[in-house]
């Protein structure tokens, strides 16, 4: 189920930020394009201390998020249900204003050399104010039942929100608040399923991958993939019905023989779930 967990994840972040409209906009919060994958990319992607520079100026004192996926867990739903296991992803925002530090690094040659860093610096009314404004647009995005228009791509893959958390962040002496949280997202995803025995996606992470931006940074990850993914055996079909014959004397057979009188009942699943009882008696 971990590239359910990565389908929720880019769900997520093409909800936050459309890989279509990322360098032009409009963006559905005030982070714009600020909203990064697992780390901060302008910072990673940095090749030089100047480049770091030059990136922390750009985020300096705005808004900014970060997406990626933690915790995953497998509940059994019973014997009498199917698919026979659910699965929940806690899906983790990290939601700050960017305030810029320096760090400290030896160099091979035994120099230090003072870089740029990434900071939440300690919070004021005027931060809080947009932490409020930033985290009730996220939440509001990954609410299911909003439909919000971003949205389609996480609605896919996101069955429903158990519980959500949301916690301030403070100093590492605990004394001072910073202006970032962390909003923690318990999400039931659908279940994961691999096509036919061939080298491809499983959902829900192929209609994800179709769903993103040609040559957006999503779909590129999802690009890197195929050729690591060996034809994979494909679950059984969806249950579509069951056909139960009994003579009439009350003995079970697996077919209806010619010339017997036989009660079926059919079970139809063919409506998504919803199943009816079908009588009818063959004379």
């Amino acid at each position: 189920m971990s590239l359910a967990r990565l389908a929720l994840r880019l769900a997520a972040i093409e909800a936050l930020c459309p890989s279509a409209t990322v360098a032009t906009g409009p963006y559905p919060t005030v982070a714009g394009a600020r909203v990064d994958d697992s780390r901060v990319d302008l910072i990673a992607a940095a090749e030089s201390p100047e480049a770091i520079a030059a990136a922390l100026a750009a985020l300096e004192n705005n808004p900014l998020l970060v997406v990626y996926t933690e915790e995953q867990q497998t509940s059994p739903y019973g014997d009498v249900r199917y698919p026979a296991a659910e699965e929940v992803v806690t899906l983790v925002i990290e939601a700050m204003i960017a305030g810029s530090g320096v760090m400290q690094i030896e160099l091979p040659d035994g120099t230090i050399q003072s870089i740029g860093t990434l900071e939440a610096p300690v919070t004021d009314r005027q931060h809080e104010a947009m932490l409020d404004l930033l985290e009730a647009q996220v939440r509001y995005i990954l609410t299911i039942k909003n439909r919000a228009p971003t949205a389609v791509l996480y609605n896919k893959v996101a069955m429903e929100t158990r519980m959500i958390h949301s916690d301030p962040q403070r100093a590492a002496d605990r004394t001072l608040r910073l202006a970032s949280r962390t909003i923690k997202f318990h999400v039931k995803v659908k279940a994961e399923v691999w096509p036919a025995p061939v080298a491809a996606l499983p959902e829900p992470l192929a209609s994800v991958a179709a769903g993103l931006a040609p040559g957006s940074s999503g779909a590129l990850l999802c690009a890197s993939l195929l050729p690591l993914i060996p034809g994979a055996p494909a679950l059984p079909p969806p249950l579509q019905g069951i056909d139960i014959y009994t003579h009439l004397d009350g003995t079970a057979s697996a077919t209806d023989p010619d010339g017997v009188h036989a009660v079926a009942a059919a079970m139809d699943f063919s409506s998504g779930g919803n199943s009816g009882l079908i009588a009818a008696l063959a004379g």
